[in-house]
């Protein structure tokens, strides 16, 4: 997807760039992706992450990993997950401990968004740069938000609302 561009040295600490330059888009690339210079992906390489996440069944964000979730994966995917460990540990450790509102942050929506604002507050170039550097993990992550939203969103906003059958 890349060619003509010369790749660095295995010992060259330009290769851990793709660590603060368009991870997600690399991730799922994979192989040599990891190792092309900053400002190296381009929206074809996004189009490309596109389409390898749209094979998949379900690409959903952190924020949907809730237990409104599981009955919908149930009744829509055939997935058996009612009783499954992951149920039981959503009861143990709540899966929106996990919420991420954005790409990148987990755990604690508050304190990321504190720590964030202060972040971007403090270092206001080194946010700009990394904000320019991760556009295309951006538009990726809106995109599979807007694509969870689409296929399920009325499943998940007619599941909330209807009353539970009692036992």
């Amino acid at each position: 997807l890349l060619s003509g561009v010369q790749q660095p040295p295995l010992y060259d600490h330009r290769r851990q760039v793709a660590m603060f330059d368009n991870f997600y888009v690399r991730f799922l690339l994979g192989g040599d992706a990891f190792l092309w210079p900053a400002g190296a992906v381009t929206e074809t390489h996004l189009a490309e992450a596109k389409r390898i996440l749209s094979e998949f069944a379900l690409v959903a964000p952190t924020s949907q990993l809730k237990p409104s979730l599981w009955p919908v994966l149930q009744t829509q995917l055939g997935w058996r997950v009612g009783d499954d460990a992951l149920y039981r540990q959503e009861r143990t450790f709540p899966l929106s401990k996990l919420h991420s509102d954005d790409l990148g942050r987990g755990g604690d929506t508050d304190a990321n968004d504190t720590a964030e604002r202060q972040f971007r507050l403090d270092h206001p170039r080194l946010a700009a740069a990394l904000d320019e550097h991760n556009a295309y993990d951006q538009k990726l992550y809106d995109w599979v938000v807007d694509r969870f939203n689409e296929q399920w969103g009325a499943s998940l906003q007619q599941h909330t609302t209807e009353p539970k059958a009692s036992r």
